[in-house]
């Protein structure tokens, strides 16, 4: 009887502090209410604005499209420079071979480069390469003494046919 006593008086201990009703009040209900019409309209508001800003977006990736269309292919130096290789050879040496050498030298012998030549290739696409080779022979050619020759120069398409 004793067990049975203290349990009921724990359970109305229990049941005491315990909120007195678990359901909201009118008034926060209306609060709350409230608060889901606000969060409505903000919702709304942040779509059309961002409705707006796509519709920007793509109004400006269009005027960028004209703009290109109408400038066409346009090449700037950074791009034009990347395309650009170069590669040479040289020999050069100190030659003292006297006046009957090959290279005829003054007393005290000559600075010669015989041999020198300097490649320069350009690939504006992924097909045509234009190439050309100069002559830098001792600074001048056998043919022109005052500028360098060109060797060659010719445009190289892969897949042409």
């Amino acid at each position: 009887m004793k067990r049975i006593f203290v349990f009921v008086m724990t359970f109305a201990f229990i049941l005491s502090c315990a909120p007195k009703g678990f359901a909201a009040t009118d008034e926060e209900i209306q609060a709350l209410k409230v608060q889901v019409r606000e969060l409505m309209l903000r919702i709304e508001k942040l779509e059309a604005e961002q409705t707006q800003s796509k519709a920007e977006v793509v109004k400006a990736k269009e005027e960028v499209a004209k703009v290109k269309e109408t400038v066409g292919g346009r090449v700037d130096l950074a791009n034009a420079l990347s395309k650009l290789k170069m590669k040479g050879r040289f020999a050069a040496g100190f030659y003292d071979l006297g006046k009957a050498g090959s290279y005829p030298s003054g007393p005290s012998g000559s600075f010669e480069m015989p041999d020198a030549k300097l490649q320069f290739s350009f690939q504006p696409d992924d097909v045509n390469t234009i190439v050309a080779r100069f002559m830098l022979d001792n600074a001048v050619t056998s043919i022109s003494t005052t500028s360098p020759l060109l060797d060659y120069l010719y445009l190289q398409s892969k897949d042409f046919l």
